[in-house]
Protein backbone atom coordinates (compact mmCIF):
# COMPACT_ATOMS: atom_id res chain seq x y z
CA UNK A 1 0.00 0.00 0.00
CA UNK A 2 1.27 3.33 -1.32
CA UNK A 3 0.08 6.86 -0.03
CA UNK A 4 0.23 9.68 -2.73
CA UNK A 5 0.49 12.66 -2.77
CA UNK A 6 0.02 15.56 -5.19
CA UNK A 7 3.17 17.48 -5.15
CA UNK A 8 2.22 19.86 -8.04
CA UNK A 9 3.96 22.71 -6.24
CA UNK A 10 7.02 21.20 -5.16
CA UNK A 11 8.75 22.51 -3.50
CA UNK A 12 6.93 25.53 -2.79
CA UNK A 13 5.35 24.14 0.66
CA UNK A 14 8.14 22.59 1.66
CA UNK A 15 10.50 19.49 1.54
CA UNK A 16 7.93 17.22 3.34
CA UNK A 17 5.95 15.47 1.10
CA UNK A 18 3.47 14.45 3.26
CA UNK A 19 2.21 18.44 3.98
CA UNK A 20 1.19 18.13 0.46
CA UNK A 21 -2.54 17.09 -0.36
CA UNK A 22 -3.45 13.41 -0.21
CA UNK A 23 -5.07 11.81 -2.94
CA UNK A 24 -5.36 8.29 -1.45
CA UNK A 25 -3.83 5.16 -1.11
CA UNK A 26 -3.18 2.33 -3.76
CA UNK A 27 -2.46 -1.14 -3.96
CA UNK A 28 0.84 -1.19 -6.28
CA UNK A 29 3.99 0.27 -6.16
CA UNK A 30 5.14 2.77 -8.66
CA UNK A 31 8.39 3.81 -10.22
CA UNK A 32 9.67 7.16 -10.27
CA UNK A 33 9.76 8.64 -13.58
CA UNK A 34 6.91 6.40 -14.91
CA UNK A 35 3.58 6.90 -15.44
CA UNK A 36 0.96 5.57 -12.64
CA UNK A 37 -2.87 5.05 -14.20
CA UNK A 38 -5.67 4.84 -10.87
CA UNK A 39 -8.76 4.05 -12.00
CA UNK A 40 -8.31 6.27 -15.86
CA UNK A 41 -6.25 8.83 -13.83
CA UNK A 42 -2.64 9.22 -14.71
CA UNK A 43 0.06 10.59 -12.52
CA UNK A 44 3.62 10.91 -13.09
CA UNK A 45 5.56 9.70 -10.30
CA UNK A 46 8.61 12.31 -8.89
CA UNK A 47 9.03 11.01 -5.35
CA UNK A 48 9.13 7.73 -4.29
CA UNK A 49 9.43 6.60 -0.07
CA UNK A 50 8.83 2.75 -0.05
CA UNK A 51 9.87 2.50 3.23
CA UNK A 52 7.18 4.97 4.89
CA UNK A 53 4.81 3.60 2.25
CA UNK A 54 4.00 7.27 0.19
CA UNK A 55 4.91 8.72 -2.73
CA UNK A 56 4.72 12.30 -4.64
CA UNK A 57 2.71 12.77 -8.18
CA UNK A 58 1.66 15.20 -10.03
CA UNK A 59 -1.14 14.52 -12.50
CA UNK A 60 -0.23 14.40 -16.23
CA UNK A 61 -1.57 17.54 -17.87
CA UNK A 62 -2.37 15.45 -21.28
CA UNK A 63 -3.42 11.86 -21.09
CA UNK A 64 -0.93 9.08 -22.51
CA UNK A 65 -1.64 8.35 -26.43
CA UNK A 66 -2.32 4.77 -26.86
CA UNK A 67 -1.92 4.90 -30.72
CA UNK A 68 0.38 7.61 -31.22
CA UNK A 69 1.41 8.76 -34.56
CA UNK A 70 5.01 8.95 -35.94
CA UNK A 71 6.30 13.54 -35.19
CA UNK A 72 8.04 14.38 -38.82
CA UNK A 73 9.96 17.11 -39.42
CA UNK A 74 9.77 19.02 -36.25
CA UNK A 75 12.42 21.72 -34.48
CA UNK A 76 12.65 19.04 -31.71
CA UNK A 77 12.52 15.49 -30.20
CA UNK A 78 8.84 15.29 -29.23
CA UNK A 79 7.49 11.99 -27.51
CA UNK A 80 4.41 10.83 -29.77
CA UNK A 81 3.17 9.38 -26.60
CA UNK A 82 2.75 12.43 -24.37
CA UNK A 83 3.63 15.14 -26.38
CA UNK A 84 6.71 16.16 -24.12
CA UNK A 85 9.22 18.49 -26.10
CA UNK A 86 12.90 17.78 -25.40
CA UNK A 87 14.19 21.16 -25.60
CA UNK A 88 17.40 20.27 -25.46
CA UNK A 89 16.76 17.75 -28.53
CA UNK A 90 20.25 19.97 -30.09
CA UNK A 91 22.34 18.58 -27.23
CA UNK A 92 21.71 14.52 -28.58
CA UNK A 93 23.38 12.59 -31.15
CA UNK A 94 22.09 12.30 -34.52
CA UNK A 95 19.84 8.99 -34.17
CA UNK A 96 18.88 7.12 -31.00
CA UNK A 97 16.68 5.66 -28.82
CA UNK A 98 15.71 7.37 -25.66
CA UNK A 99 13.40 7.72 -22.83
CA UNK A 100 10.99 10.23 -22.57
CA UNK A 101 11.96 12.63 -19.36
CA UNK A 102 7.90 12.92 -18.96
CA UNK A 103 5.97 9.66 -19.43
CA UNK A 104 8.99 7.49 -19.42
CA UNK A 105 7.91 5.79 -22.90
CA UNK A 106 10.78 4.27 -25.23
CA UNK A 107 11.21 6.79 -28.45
CA UNK A 108 13.55 6.47 -31.68
CA UNK A 109 14.68 9.87 -33.37
CA UNK A 110 16.98 11.02 -35.88
CA UNK A 111 18.08 14.27 -36.57
CA UNK A 112 17.00 15.74 -40.06
CA UNK A 113 19.47 18.26 -41.36
CA UNK A 114 18.16 20.79 -43.96
CA UNK A 115 20.26 22.98 -45.93
CA UNK A 116 18.74 26.24 -46.66
CA UNK A 117 20.23 29.84 -48.29
CA UNK A 118 19.19 33.48 -47.57
CA UNK A 119 20.43 36.06 -50.17
CA UNK A 120 20.06 39.54 -50.23
CA UNK A 121 20.87 42.04 -52.38
CA UNK A 122 24.41 43.83 -52.59
CA UNK A 123 24.96 45.76 -55.88
CA UNK A 124 22.25 46.11 -58.92
CA UNK A 125 23.36 44.82 -61.86
CA UNK A 126 24.11 47.60 -64.89
CA UNK A 127 22.07 47.01 -67.70
CA UNK A 128 23.81 48.04 -71.20
CA UNK A 129 21.43 50.64 -72.77
CA UNK A 130 20.32 49.94 -76.49
CA UNK A 131 17.97 51.30 -78.69
CA UNK A 132 15.86 50.27 -81.66
CA UNK A 133 17.82 51.10 -85.39
CA UNK A 134 15.76 50.90 -88.54
CA UNK A 135 16.96 47.93 -90.77
CA UNK A 136 17.64 49.64 -93.92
Amino acid sequence: MIKLYDITNWPKQGFDETKYPCIGTIDATPKIGRVLDVAGQQFRVGILNRKDGYAGVRPLATSLSTSPEPREFEPNIICPYYGNIDSASFERSDEDTTECGECGGTIHYQRVVTVEYTTEPVKPPKPIRAHWVKDT
